[in-house]
């Protein structure tokens, strides 16, 4: 649905004669205000001659609008889309919600057709926190420009935001009663002066008041406000852009999930729990099941303002996250390959020749299993990942030494090496040697030794040690001579990881 030059489509009466001249960034709530004091109507009186209904206060966004329109007086020439885009908050607050309940709002806004939670109003007061504050609002300096230009005060629609409690424009802490005698302003108690119902002056004892975080939230406010009826911006909108700047910023790990506590973590640690506090969010009712909500729709729609820090906190400003279109790709837990070998055997020792990888995710854990093998010395190893921090674990495990390693080993052993000398010489540990050297002499007899404690090939009895050896000879073809080579080597890798 277009929400630009929209027809009138409200029944026809007779137009109001007079209605006051709008002034910019006025509150709709002060335009119907001022007319009714001109008017001398009674509050009746006037939401039927505006509106066709009873309004018992004067709504932020009001419903009947097409109707509104209708009785203004033909020289206005203004639209319903030009009353909400420049005298209400309504431009900011569609782009906090879906696009099916935006339509449902704005035909009620058009033509009050619904009732209860559709209600055209609701759009402005479903949210978590109240954006909008429920008192009206001035700045005493603003009130006194506006009577010396206009020879009369209007209400803003700028101060009526509940977080900021200072004008933007001056530093002043805004006020909602006369400092003097406590009048309350409202809907039907707003100031055309610079003085309260009393007669109590309104613009003394002026205090200062800034707070850099809040003027540049209003900012995003602003900004959305003054765009949102020009470019698409929904909740699902934020929600996808906002998972590609997470993805970017390795909030998403390897198996694409979003790690939203330590997102809400360091949204609070980057601006501090007191800031946050300000704009009514405590990491203490942060829970589990809160956290969860994060970049769902009814939580964008729900809480606007976390939506604006949290961009801000990744992106700086709402501008710049809306131009944001870097592309993301959750990259694969290993990476794209080649990966090296890792046996120290191997004529392709610790170069990048391994080009396949078989990734798994481990059962009831958040880590990933990468298992490896090197197509010219078939040695597997696996490696982990884990996916709550992206960070690889500080070992690789061997799973298989391939055969090549095994049968390099079991020559030496057979030759007269022990297997304290095969494990400094070639990398593994002594229970994977015996086990290799176990499965290796039971393929050719049927010994019983103790083979936990097996250290040297003189252990094996002479009539095994005879077979053996005449197997391995006639079988087996692995260049050993190079044994002593390889323990230096060895030693000196040991040496340069210390």
């Amino acid at each position: 649905m277009s929400y630009t030059n929209l027809p009138y489509r409200g029944v026809k009466m007779n137009q109001i004669i007079y209605f006051p001249t709008l002034y910019p960034g006025e509150d709709f709530r002060s335009i119907v205000f001022r007319y009714h004091t001109r008017s001398g109507n009674s509050l009746t009186e006037t939401s039927e001659d505006l509106f066709g209904m009873l309004y018992y206060e004067f709504p932020h966004i009001p419903r009947n609008m097409n109707y509104f329109i209708s009785v203004l007086p033909s020289t206005f020439g203004y639209t319903a889309s030009y009353f909400l885009e420049n005298h209400t908050f309504f431009p900011f607050f569609k782009a906090f919600t879906s696009s099916e309940k935006v339509d449902d709002y704005f035909d009620d806004i058009l033509t009050a057709c619904h009732k209860g939670s559709k209600r055209g109003g609701n759009i402005a007061i479903i949210r978590k926190n109240p954006i909008l504050s429920e008192k009206i609002r001035y700045c005493p300096d603003c009130l006194t420009e506006d009577y010396e230009v206009n020879g009369e005060c209007y209400v803003h629609l700028k101060h009526q935001l509940t977080f900021l409690d200072f004008c933007p424009n001056h530093f002043i802490r805004l006020i909602d009663r006369c400092p003097v005698c406590g009048d309350i302003f409202s809907q039907l108690n707003m100031r055309s002066t610079t003085f309260c119902s009393k007669g109590h002056s309104l613009i003394k004892n002026r205090l200062s008041l800034k707070n850099d975080l809040k003027l540049k939230v209003y900012n995003d406010i602003t900004f959305i406000k003054n765009s949102s009826m020009n470019i698409t911006i929904t909740p699902q909108y934020i929600i996808n852009k906002l998972i590609i700047v997470l993805g970017n910023k390795n909030y998403i790990n390897y198996g694409g999930v979003i790690q939203k506590k330590i997102v809400v973590n360091d949204l609070f640690s980057f601006f501090t729990e007191v800031e946050m506090n300000k704009f009514g969010y405590f990491i203490k009712q942060m829970k589990k099941k809160k956290i969860e909500q994060v970049l769902t729709v009814i939580h964008v729609e729900n809480n606007p303002i976390f939506y604006i820090l949290l961009i801000r906190f990744l992106c700086e400003s709402i501008n710049k996250f809306l131009e944001y279109n870097e592309p993301f790709v959750n990259n694969l837990p290993f990476g794209y390959g080649p990966w090296k070998c890792i046996n120290k055997i191997c004529s392709r020792y610790n170069k990048y020749v391994i080009n396949r990888c078989k990734t798994t995710l481990v059962k009831r854990s958040t880590r990933f299993k990468g298992t490896f093998k090197c197509p010219y010395c078939e040695l597997i190893y696996i490696q982990y990942i884990n996916t709550k921090n992206n960070k690889n674990k500080a070992y690789v495990k061997v799973e298989n030494h391939g055969q090549q390693w095994i049968d390099k080993a079991f020559k030496l052993f057979v030759n007269g090496k022990s297997v304290s000398y095969i494990q400094r010489t070639m990398g593994s540990d002594k229970e994977k040697i015996r086990s290799y050297l176990k499965e290796e002499i039971l393929k050719i007899c049927s010994v019983q030794i103790d083979w936990r404690k097996l250290n040297n090939f003189s252990e094996i009895p002479q009539k095994y040690q005879i077979l053996i050896e005449r197997v391995l000879a006639t079988h087996i073809k692995v260049d050993c001579t190079s044994d002593e080579k390889n323990l230096e080597t060895f030693k000196k890798e040991k040496l340069e990881e210390k």
